[in-house]
Formats: structure tokens, C-alpha cells, sequence
């Protein structure tokens, strides 16, 4: 489905296509080059917002170790979503997902649909899902990936106990 590097899957990327042919408004938290980005894009009738520093996580070696042959992670995604950012049906919002959150709050914005895909660990996730909940749309959805992590999975089960969903592949979601 894409030759976009990435981590996701065909299942899950597919899922997130037709999400994002749901809903006008979608923010993805964690773009890195922009395969998650294209599959959310494709068919969304509004706009895509890309939460990402594209500097990866200064903290997490692992992470660094994904930018180490990446001489320009934004220039790449940049490229890679293509004509969806020439023509602004994808936004890149090059800031942290907190910073970004706080943005989408402060300027009366809400999300249909938020994925988040960042750091993977507790603290950072729980953060996340903490800062986007608020800026979704009663009925809509707060997704991620990654839930076989186990900062992701204990952040989830915390947070919404048995309350969630799961998707294909790793992915879990929630009605907000």
C-alpha cells in the first residue's frame, strides 16, 4: 500500500485510510516520513493536521537511531506526502504534541479524529492522550498505534480501563 519507510502495516494502514475518509478534521501525533500521513490523507474530504518535531525523541537512543541515516526527516516527509501538503489538505504542525495540543485548545480548534503515534513510552503516551481527548469532538475518536508496546498498553488500560477498542494490528481507539 506504501513504500514509504515505516512501521505500520498494510491492515492498519488500510484502517486508517478509511478513518480518515470519516472525518473532516484529523490530527496525527508522530508523522516521521509521512506513511501514516499519505494513508490518512488519501481520502479525508478536510484537512490533516501532522503533529511531529521530525528530531525524533532527544531522550530515547532507539528513536535517535531511526533518524541516523536521515539527512532531513521534514524535507523527506515533505516529499513523501507530496501533493497532499503542496496543497494544504495536510498541515505539518512542527512542534512537540503538548505544544501542539495547547495550540489546537487555544485557538477553539477540535479534532473528529486524533492518532497518536510519538513516543512510545508510559508518560509520554499518557500525556498525549491526556492533552488530545479534550480537543475531540464529543463522538469522535482518539486512536493510536503501537498498543503491543508496554508503555502504550499500560497508558491505555490506565486511562480507559476496558473501555477501548482494538483495531488491526496494534492499533487501539476510543469514542470520545
Amino acid at each position: 500500500m506504501s513504500d514509504i519507510e515505516g512501521y505500520m502495516g498494510k491492515g492498519p494502514l488500510e484502517w486508517l485510510q478509511k478513518m480518515g475518509g470519516l472525518y473532516m478534521t484529523v490530527v496525527e501525533v508522530g508523522a516521521w516520513l509521512g506513511r501514516g500521513t499519505n494513508a490518512l490523507a488519501a481520502d479525508c474530504k478536510g484537512t490533516v493536521y501532522a503533529v511531529d518535531t521530525w528530531q525524533g525523541v532527544p531522550d530515547d537512543p532507539d528513536q535517535q537511531k531511526l533518524y541516523e541515516h536521515i539527512a532531513d526527516p521534514f524535507a523527506t516527509w515533505a516529499e513523501n506526502v507530496g501533493k497532499h501538503y503542496q496543497s494544504g489538505k495536510v498541515v505539518a504542525m512542527r512542534q512537540t504534541s503538548l505544544e501542539a495540543a495547547a495550540s489546537f485548545k487555544a485557538k477553539g480548534y477540535r479534532a473528529d479524529f486524533v492518532f497518536i503515534d510519538a513516543d512510545h513510552r508510559y508518560d509520554a503516551v499518557k500525556a498525549d492522550i491526556q492533552s488530545w481527548q479534550p480537543n475531540v469532538r464529543p463522538g469522535g475518536m482518539l486512536s493510536g498505534h503501537d498498543f503491543h508496546w508496554p508503555g502504550v498498553e499500560r497508558a491505555v488500560r490506565e486511562i480507559y480501563g476496558q473501555d477501548y477498542q482494538r483495531g488491526p494490528g496494534s492499533i487501539w481507539w476510543v469514542r470520545v
